[in-house]
């Protein structure tokens, strides 16, 4: 399988034939492999990311939860010593 060289610049895939010692075949499936792997990747991110995003969600509405209370427990002792 040969990459098309309208998918990526010569720049680009020259830094896969160095890799690959000139092998322009070589290259081209380093390129493949490196896209199948990049593929992977991002989907173990995709997961870490909304693991990390919903773990970030959780602590803030903790922390908003007890200042809410917290205001409510001041407001009510103010009150009291109103009274």
């Amino acid at each position: 399988m040969r990459i098309d060289p309208e998918w990526l610049s010569p720049e680009r895939f020259a830094e896969y034939e160095s890799a690959a010692g000139a092998d322009s075949d070589l290259a081209s499936r380093l390129y493949k492999w490196n896209a199948q792997t990049s593929a992977a990747l991002f989907e173990m991110i995709h997961h870490f990311e909304v693991l990390l995003r919903n773990a970030i969600v959780r602590q803030l509405l903790g922390a908003v939860l007890r200042l809410i209370r917290h205001s409510r427990t001041e407001a009510r002792d103010r009150c009291s010593r109103r009274k």
